[in-house]
């Protein structure tokens, strides 16, 4: 395991465009954290907005406020320079924005007009189709029945496709569906609870075709994250002490426990959550968040192979149990 200490300063009410830190780390400020070169980021309280980057190779980081009234729903794809996300305006339409990492600029390049007052919209990473410019999501509407929502974002259009009927009830009433998209093979999978146990939905977006079923030995009275790496589908689960990595295998309907991380450090009351980011086959965590000690640590994982890379920052951003999403780069 290699280790390297950085100091990460996010200031959460900040009016200056522009800070830094000196890291502690006895490295070479070229070296980059498991061929990572630096992290952007969307936090978010509801009402203000930031973008933050940290970047490994120089040690340094800057946020500043975006100039942004709308509600923030989700990342759609990071790319090298820019990464585009999706908010809903005053009106309620969803709006498809790249962020600059240079100047934090923001650009809105597509809006779809349409009434979302009626649906649950759970703020969460998209599902992407880059080929054809396609977003998914899971929403509820007020009777608590599933839909897909298939966003197509070169047409300004959408499309629900209904997937089951949720019943709410016991711990797991109030746990929101997630999604995940595999690019390789067309699915969009959702992963929710009814009845007080996880069912994993799956829509071919190739085929039209929609299934769901029971996942076996996944505690549905916690809230997850799913997301897909080559085509495997994955589970992370906050236990408090312990933040979970589960592999899902969709032909059996069976989760496995692959992998734990340490989380016993973290201290935001009432937080379940976890945060995460996805790139190419590895895992961002950030674990150990403590309120009191203005700390974290940043996790990168490789569920393939199983190799790991642990460092510790500080972290003052302060809103870890609202929106928080990053890109990896």
């Amino acid at each position: 395991m290699k280790s390297i200490i950085i100091c990460v300063l996010f200031l959460y009410l900040i009016y200056t465009s522009l800070i830094s830190c000196q890291s502690s780390s006895s490295s070479t400020s070229s070296d980059a954290i498991d061929g990572a070169s630096f992290i952007v980021g969307l936090t978010s309280n509801g009402t203000r907005h930031i973008a933050f980057q940290y970047n490994f190779t120089s040690q340094y980081t800057r946020a500043n406020i975006l100039d942004l009234k709308s509600r923030i729903l989700g990342i759609l794809q990071c790319n090298s320079y820019s990464a585009t996300f999706v908010h809903l305006d005053q009106y309620g339409n969803f709006v498809k924005s790249s962020l600059s990492y240079t100047h934090f600029n923001v650009t809105d390049i597509a809006t779809i007009y349409i009434d979302t007052t009626n649906y649950q919209i759970s703020s969460q990473y998209f599902g992407y189709d880059s080929s054809s410019d396609t977003g998914f999501l899971p929403v509820l509407n007020s009777g608590s029945s599933l839909f897909i929502w298939k966003l197509d974002f070169s047409h300004s259009s959408t499309t629900l496709y209904p997937l089951a009927n949720i019943v709410k009830k016991g711990n797991s009433a109030n746990i929101p569906p997630v999604g995940a998209f595999d690019p390789s093979s067309g699915r969009y999978y959702v992963l929710y609870p009814s009845n007080n146990v996880y069912y994993l939905g799956i829509y071919n977006t190739q085929t039209g075709r929609i299934s769901n079923n029971v996942v076996m030995y996944l505690d549905a009275s916690l809230p997850a994250e799913l997301f897909v790496i080559e085509s495997k589908v994955y589970v992370l689960i906050n236990r408090g002490a312990d933040i979970y990595l589960y592999q899902i295998d969709p032909t059996k309907n069976m989760a496995k426990e692959i992998a734990y991380f340490d989380n016993s450090q973290t201290s935001i009351s009432g937080y379940q959550g976890v945060q995460y980011s996805v790139d190419n086959n590895r895992i961002l965590l950030i674990t150990n968040v403590n309120s009191m000690d203005n700390t974290a640590t940043y996790v990168i994982f490789d569920p393939i192979t199983s190799l790991m890379y642990e460092y510790i920052g500080n972290d003052q951003i302060g809103a870890f149990n609202d929106v928080y999403q990053v890109c990896l780069n």
